[in-house]
Order: structure tokens, then sequence, then C-alpha cells
């Protein structure tokens, strides 16, 4: 599937409410019926602005919608699913099926349109990150099912360069890992060894180094030679006989191929059913939610030299650094 950045804005966020905004500054004014535009949202400014006053966030919860100038980004609402999601989970809606047999057959589905050997439909990319890990940890050995995620074996460290690290990788944590950061190539095999149960690659890492939807190059800057692409950790994995789990939960068919890294050998690859395929948004618990007291609202983007140094508690083996000043998104 592919979808150019333009058509990916318009079916997410900007298409509906933002771009009939700027539609009707073009329009005459005046009196007359209420026009309508994309999905029937209204062109006139003032119908525009009573319906985002009077609409269901704010009649019940006094949640305020704001205009979704923006891509694909879960916190701030994700994007539209698609009419035929929409119609497709109206149907389910109506029938009762054994959530096992639905689980193995959505799977099923999934992994002949990928050309996988398996496929699992999780709550989320950061659900699929602490599954993907558990079952690096624990093969099919139901003893260590169980034992997560205090697994007492020496093979539970997870390795990650550097860069390829952001706030989600805790999900490796929580599955029961030791996250082992490596700066450099060098760094990186010589810290491989019999008590790594998992590599872990963020597909974004190796096009801009910023943890967001592809952004301009400005902005998000091209990553260094330093970084270690996807391919090239499948590979030392693959040589190493250690699995690698592909992050790329974050990219949309606009940057890469839904089976790119299927082909290139990846072991375990997280997808976002809701980037590109008009899926719904679960609210993933990889960020903890914590009352917002003032201030400026989180930003949609962050650096993501500023995530590879949150929360240093324990589970990670990091090299001690000095770090600069925190740069702002």
């Amino acid at each position: 599937m592919t979808v150019d950045r333009r058509g990916f804005v318009i079916r997410t966020g900007a298409g509906a409410a933002g771009l009939t905004i700027g539609l009707s500054g073009c329009g005459p004014g005046g009196g007359g019926e209420a026009q309508t535009g994309a999905e029937g949202w209204p062109t006139d400014p003032g119908a525009l602005a009573e319906r985002y006053r009077d609409n269901i966030y704010t009649r019940l919860l006094g949640v305020r919608p704001h205009l979704p100038a923006h891509e694909h980004v879960s916190r701030l609402g994700g994007g539209r699913m698609d009419p035929e999601v929409i119609a497709a989970m109206a149907e389910a809606n109506e029938f009762f099926v054994d959530m096992n047999e639905l689980l193995e057959a959505a799977g099923a589905r999934i992994a002949e349109r990928l050309g996988t050997e398996a496929a699992l439909v999780t709550a989320g990319g950061f659900s699929a990150m602490v599954l993907g890990a558990a079952g690096c940890l624990t093969g099919t050995d139901p003893e260590r099912v169980h034992a997560l995620p205090r697994p007492d074996w020496p093979r539970r460290e997870c390795l990650i360069q550097t860069p390829h690290r952001f706030g989600y990788d805790r999900a490796y944590r929580d599955a029961g890992m030791t996250i082992v950061e490596a700066e450099t190539r060098e760094d990186f095999r010589a810290q491989l060894s019999e008590r790594t149960a998992m590599i872990a690659a963020l597909a974004t890492a190796e096009r801009q180094t910023m943890f967001a939807p592809p952004a301009p190059v400005d902005w998000a800057p091209a990553p260094g030679p330093e970084v270690m692409t996807v391919r090239e950790q499948i590979a030392i994995g693959r040589e190493a006989g250690v699995p690698v789990l592909v992050d790329m939960a974050s990219d949309l068919p606009t940057g890469v191929g839904l089976t790119e890294f299927v082909g290139a050998g990846a072991d375990l690859i997280v997808i976002s059913g809701g980037k590109g395929i008009g899926g719904p948004v679960v609210r993933d618990p990889g960020r903890p939610c914590r009352p917002h007291r003032g201030g400026p609202p989180q930003r949609f983007a962050e650096r993501r030299h500023r995530t590879r140094h949150e929360g240093r508690q324990g589970g990670d083996r990091r090299p001690r650094r000095r770090t600069g000043p925190l740069r702002r998104a």
C-alpha cells in the first residue's frame, strides 16, 4: 500500500477540518444554507466553529477538540478511521465469536497478506513490543512464560544501538529484559553475547533524527553514517543466531513498505494498524498518564536524543556520559 504525503494528511487529519478551513476563506461570504466539504464538515467558518464548540467531547467530558493540522499522532487522537473500517466494526458488533479463534484467524489473514509465517493483533504497538520481547525471552517454554516479567536465566538482554533508543522501548523492560546500549558499531558487536536474547531496531532512526512522523529535513535532519541501518542489524542478528525485532509502528506506507523488513529477514516486526490503513487508535501504556497542571501541552514530536536519556532506573546498562542542554522539538 502506498500513499503520498498529501494523501496521507488528507486521510488522517487536515483533510476534513483543516482543509475546509482553508477553503472557506476562498469562497463567497454572506448568508445562505451552510455548505459542507470533505466528509460532511461545514466550510462556513461560523458553522465550523460551532461544531467545535458543541460536539460529543465537549458535551460529555468538557474536552475541547483541536484542529487536526498534523499527521497521525496517537496522543493527539491519531487519524480518522476509514468508512469501511467503521462499517466492518458496526457489523462485527452484531455477532459473538470465540476470541481465541478470532485472534488466530485474524493473525492468519494478516500473515497471508504480508507474506509472513504468523501475525498477532495486539492492543497497540507498545503491546506488540512487550509480547515480542516476551517471546524472545521464553520461546515455547511454559515455565519461562510463567516466570515473566522476572526471568532468572542468563539470556535476557536486549541490545539496542543508542540512536535507535526512544521513549517507548521501556516495553522491553516491561517484558523482563535488561536493555544493553551500544554507541558504535564496534561496541554493538562487542556487547553481543550469549546473554543477548534480542536485538531491537527502530525503523525511523535510519531516516531522521527525531522520533516523530516523517518530517521535513530541516526539522528532522537525516542521521549520520554512525547510525546502523535496520538491515545491518538484521544481518548481525542472523549471523549470531539472535532474533531481531524491528519497530516500524511510527512509519507510514509513504516511507517504508509494509513488507520491506520481512524480505530482509527480520524475526519480529511491529506495525501500527492506525497509520495509513485507517484502523482504530488504542492508547498505549508506553507513556504513563499523569495530571497536567498548567504549562504548555507536551509537543507531539520529540528529539530522540532527549528520550534516550529518560528513566535511568534499573533495567538499563548504559555507558555514563554527560549530556548537553535538551533541544525542544
